[in-house]
C-alpha cells in the first residue's frame, strides 16, 4: 500500500512560519516587560496593581512644598524633593508638634495627574526609632490649603518604620500631594517623597 502524502503550498509555509514568529516577538516583549514592571501595593485588601515603569513621570522632584511647621531650617519641606534618597539628618523633612495638630506636607505636582504611584523613604538616622502611620490625599486646590484643599483620603501608610521605603498608589486626580500624620501632637518626618504618574494636563 502506497503511503498518504501531504502536499503543503508555499503560502501554507509562510504563514505557518509567519505565525510563529509574531507568537515569539509577543512572548518575548511580554517577557521584558514583566522584567521593567513595578509591583505596587496599593494597601490592605487589595490586589497588587502592576505598571510599566517606562510610562511613569517624575511629577514631585525640584518642585514647591509647604508643610504645617518644620523643626529646623535645616529640615525644611523642600528637602523630600530634592532627589537625595538617603534619608540621613539633616537631609530630611521634620515637622514640629504641636498639642491637637496632625503635621502634614504637601508638594505642588507638575501636572495634574490621575492615580499617582506614591514613594515614601523613610529617614534613616537619629537616636531612636519610631513607626508611624500618614494618609496620603490628593487635591487640585492651592498648595497652602493642605489636608483641607482635598476630599478625603487616597491611601494610608500604617508602617513607616526607620529605614523603610513604602509605596501606595493614591487613587483619585489631582496636582496637589499631601501626606498627613495619623498621630495627634507628634511629629512627623521622612527623607524623600516621589510622585510618579501620566499627566492629564500641563498646569496652567
Amino acid at each position: 500500500a502506497s503511503v498518504p502524502t501531504a502536499t503543503v503550498s508555499a503560502t501554507t509555509i509562510a504563514t505557518a512560519l509567519a505565525t510563529t514568529s509574531i507568537a515569539a516577538a509577543t512572548s518575548e516583549v511580554g517577557r521584558r516587560r514583566q522584567l521593567d514592571v513595578s509591583v505596587v501595593e496599593r494597601g490592605a485588601g487589595e490586589d497588587a496593581l502592576r505598571l510599566d515603569a517606562a510610562d511613569l513621570k517624575d511629577l514631585s522632584t525640584g518642585q514647591p512644598t509647604t508643610s504645617s511647621s518644620v523643626y529646623s531650617n535645616s529640615t525644611l519641606a523642600s528637602n523630600a524633593v530634592d532627589g537625595d534618597l538617603s534619608g540621613v539628618h539633616p537631609n530630611i523633612f521634620h515637622s514640629y508638634r504641636g498639642n491637637g495638630t496632625y503635621q502634614w506636607w504637601a508638594v505642588q505636582l507638575s501636572c495634574l495627574a490621575t492615580n499617582p504611584i506614591v514613594t515614601i523613604y523613610a529617614r534613616d538616622c537619629c537616636h531612636s526609632s519610631s513607626t508611624y502611620q500618614v494618609n496620603i490625599l490628593l487635591g487640585s486646590n492651592a498648595l497652602s490649603a493642605g489636608p483641607a484643599g482635598a476630599s478625603g483620603a487616597c491611601a494610608t501608610i500604617t508602617d513607616l518604620t526607620d529605614s523603610s521605603v513604602r509605596e501606595r498608589v493614591c487613587s483619585g486626580t489631582g496636582d496637589v500631594l499631601i501626606l498627613q500624620s495619623l498621630h495627634e501632637g507628634k511629629y512627623m518626618h521622612f527623607g524623600e517623597v516621589l510622585v510618579r504618574g501620566t499627566c492629564l494636563s500641563s498646569p496652567g
